[in-house]
């Protein structure tokens, strides 16, 4: 079968020095469109998502590590994703953002501005729960002390998806 989900590539937002939090995106063009359910599955079966976001993103896939930020990569199936309304999605981001106090202005703008491009108005939003400790793998403690929280914007015609994390290491 030919993969669903073809790798655009992606960018990543880092916090003002000193702070480790950060938003990493990964874009991807939907070859096959389909229900959002099985948009889903597809991003989680794909080599991109397989990434552990306590080193660098790459621009090479990296399957084989069958793990996903804090988790393992078997306990996330597309069933697991919510759906969200995208205010909420900025809202979360802007408190997460505060967890420590306020960002300079100038960083917050910035950061609204990002995360406004990647979760465009119009498209469905769809979010991955905090999973329980079961589903934790080793070592998954280092990413996301001050939360992971994950996003996908899929297109209204589904023909394009944007995977937004934001967490810390």
């Amino acid at each position: 079968m030919a993969e669903r989900l073809r790798y655009l590539g992606g960018s990543e937002m880092m916090f003002p020095r000193g702070d480790y939090r950060w938003v990493d995106v990964r874009r991807f063009e939907v070859v096959e469109p389909a229900a959002a359910v099985e948009v889903l599955a597809s991003l989680v079966a794909s080599p991109w998502y397989d990434h552990g976001y306590d080193v660098p993103r790459s621009d090479a896939a990296d399957p084989g590590g069958r793990i996903h930020g804090p988790y393992k990569l078997d306990a996330i199936r597309a069933s697991k994703f919510n759906p969200i309304d995208r205010d909420r999605v900025l809202t979360r981001l802007r408190m997460w953002a505060d967890l420590h106090g306020p960002q300079p202005e100038s960083f917050s703008s910035d950061l609204e501005a990002f995360v406004e491009s990647v979760v465009p108005v119009g498209f469905d939003v769809w979010e991955l729960p905090l999973l329980n400790t079961l589903a934790r793998r080793e070592w998954g403690d280092v990413v996301g002390v001050d939360g992971f929280h994950e996003f996908v914007a899929i297109s209204p015609g589904r023909n394009l998806l944007n995977l937004v994390v934001a967490a810390d290491d």
